[in-house]
């Protein structure tokens, strides 16, 4: 009878190992070439983390919030457009940084003046 028992336990043992095997999360499907995929949460927290950064440069008056794009994806913000003054470049870039849940900021920022 132990020998049937820890055949049993052996078997069993085996098949939970490999239905864990099978769970175990392989790697992130991509989106956007060799981005991992965000998830509803991650995208809703960057849209929050963009309207964020747009509505201080609303009210700035040294930023014209409607001459930069924000993009945000996990906490790193990306700004692109052409704006008149690398002060104004430079207090976009200066708002983006405080704003709480950045993690990094890429500048895209072209000056036209």
């Amino acid at each position: 009878m132990t020998t049937k028992h820890t055949t049993r336990a052996l078997v069993l043992g085996t098949l939970i190992a490999l239905g864990a095997a099978g769970c175990a999360s392989g790697p992130p499907a991509n989106y956007a070439g060799n981005r991992p995929e965000r998830t509803a949460t991650q995208s809703i927290s960057d849209g929050a983390l963009s309207a964020k950064i747009k509505t201080s440069f609303a009210t700035d008056s040294g930023v014209k919030a409607g001459d930069i794009k924000v993009d945000s994806m996990r906490g790193v913000v990306t700004l692109t457009g052409t704006v008149k003054t690398a002060a104004e470049r430079d207090k976009a870039i200066s708002i983006a940084r405080d704003t709480k849940g950045v993690v990094e900021v890429k500048d895209h920022i072209k000056v036209s003046g």
